[in-house]
């Protein structure tokens, strides 16, 4: 939902939003250890496989989250107007990331391998502001700065786990999580022109 609240020439626009998934899929709880996991039962289903004294497999949990964003604005002058913006972004990871190698076993890979595990939301942090002036009604310049941090995307790494099939010891294994992070700063500037009564014209750089 998004609202909007004019406090004179100060417009304020807030909103939030919710999002859920949940792939439903199941995952071993050691990576690479399903059919070279002693507990492991053929004649089981997947359901029957996550009671706890079996431990070979656990179901995903789901992920909800809430994203805020607000947008503040303003006129300078008569025209010029000024905004600055807060907003988080978020992106379900993609279901071939999720179940890629869900039913790898290290009989027949390594841990090097890429392993699926209860990976969340990617979530995206972004600042901006602006300022926005028209020369004339009919050719006006906008610029823009932003930072956007992205803070949880989607990254192999190498994790350790006690191994059910070799007296759990400790073994280092390759899975998916969230850890990966990243920075991007930008400036943005157009000119827009509307060209008679029917076209507009944008320069960008």
């Amino acid at each position: 939902g998004q609202d909007r609240l004019d406090l004179g020439d100060v417009v304020v626009e807030a909103g939030l939003r919710y999002d859920y998934f949940n792939t439903g899929a199941y995952i071993p709880v050691v990576p690479g250890r399903i059919f070279t996991n002693p507990n492991y039962n053929s004649t089981l289903s997947y359901a029957d496989m996550l009671n706890p004294a079996d431990s070979i497999f656990q179901k995903v949990q789901g992920h909800g989250t809430v994203s805020p964003r607000v947008l503040v604005s303003f006129p300078v002058t008569d025209r010029t107007g000024f905004r600055l913006s807060y907003a988080q972004q978020v992106q379900a990871p993609d279901l071939q990331s999720v179940y890629q190698g869900v039913n790898n076993d290290l009989a027949f890979t390594n841990t090097n391998d890429n392993f699926p595990r209860d990976v969340t939301w990617g979530k995206t942090i972004l600042f901006e502001f602006g300022i926005r002036h028209a020369f004339t009604q009919d050719f006006v310049f906008d610029i823009s700065a932003y930072n956007k941090d992205k803070v949880a995307d989607l990254a192999a790494r190498v994790v350790p786990f006690e191994d059910p099939a070799n007296n759990n010891k400790i073994m280092n294994v390759n899975i998916l999580t969230n850890a990966d992070f990243g920075n991007t700063r930008g400036v943005d500037m157009n000119l827009i022109s509307r060209i008679g009564d029917f076209f507009n014209g944008t320069l960008t750089y």
